[in-house]
């Protein structure tokens, strides 16, 4: 696949390979001005691992546009990584460049083909070309070991880390759900509480994930931790609320099961009432607990 440049004479061909992960295709080719959707979802042009919890249906957007590789993140509760950094705007990428969405790492490609020589290159000729390479690495060493100088002195005086994500890094918090997150680092910010940002965050996480009863859980330890966690406070409200919609949903269908004697099929969604409900005191919690021990003998 070719893609034409802006540059007069040049083209531009551009592949996305995975380098961690379960998907279908291990490398994807980026067609000009076609947008590319990166996700679980089936319908999804990069399709992920569809068991990758960390990873949205939805999670990013490629396009080629105009010769530039350009990268938009669509996940709000679990950004995607480029070089290391969460991507948190429009990004154009460059050839060599790392992403990580979900539990799934990828890497550019990109080259530059030469279609028709320009007048100029004819006239300098390509022996001119190792001297200009010379000359780029050694700018690209310099800038390494400035930004070296500069990461250790910053170490040295105790100034703020960089936000890192880890995908394999274990998190005690997690060890009874089950469920593989990013654990994150430093989330807070100057002035902020670091620990109740990452509460916080891995309540998104599990938001996300569908997981409800383990945000509310996340939420609610981020307001312990930190009182007047504004946001921590409208997610709770926002979490609780879709929760209790659900355990409505489920309960509706267990009695209609039961109207028409589908046992079975009640006795699946008395369960899931049970296990989502938040108050035992509650009046769907007590009839699905009630209905459950009936149906046993059925």
């Amino acid at each position: 696949m070719q893609t034409v440049n802006s540059a007069a004479g040049s083209h531009t061909s551009a592949t996305l390979v995975m380098t961690t992960g379960s998907g279908k295709r291990r490398s994807f080719a980026l067609n000009e001005g076609q947008v590319y959707r990166i996700g679980r979802s089936p319908e999804s042009e990069i399709a992920l691992d569809p068991q990758d919890k960390s990873a949205s249906r939805l999670h990013a957007r490629v396009q080629v546009k105009s010769g530039s590789v350009l990268f938009e993140n669509a996940s709000q509760t679990n950004p995607a990584v480029v070089n290391g950094k969460l991507a948190l705007k429009t990004l154009s990428l460059k050839n060599g460049d790392t992403l990580r969405i979900g539990a799934s790492a990828f890497q550019l490609h990109t080259a530059r083909n030469p279609g028709r020589a320009d007048k100029k290159t004819e006239k300098t000729g390509e022996g001119k070309r190792p001297v200009l390479l010379y000359a780029v690495a050694g700018v690209v060493v310099m800038i390494a070991v400035l930004a070296g100088v500069k990461r250790f002195m910053s170490d040295q005086s105790g100034g703020d880390a960089p936000l890192t994500i880890s995908s394999t890094a274990p998190d005690p918090l997690l060890e009874d759900d089950g469920l593989p997150m990013a654990s994150l680092a430093n989330t807070s910010g100057k002035g902020g509480n670091t620990q109740a940002d990452a509460l916080f965050h891995q309540g998104l996480f599990f938001y996300d994930a569908g997981k409800l009863k383990n945000a509310i859980d996340r939420f609610e330890a981020t307001l312990k931790v930190q009182p007047g966690h504004t946001l921590a406070e409208q997610w709770l409200m926002k979490t609780e609320s879709e929760l209790t919609t659900s355990v409505d949903v489920h309960y509706q269908k267990a009695l209609q099961h039961m109207k028409y004697m589908r046992y079975g099929e009640a006795v699946t969604e008395f369960t899931i009432v049970v296990q989502l409900s938040q108050d035992p005191a509650d009046e769907k919690y007590m009839n699905a607990k009630e209905q459950l021990l009936k149906l046993k003998g059925k």
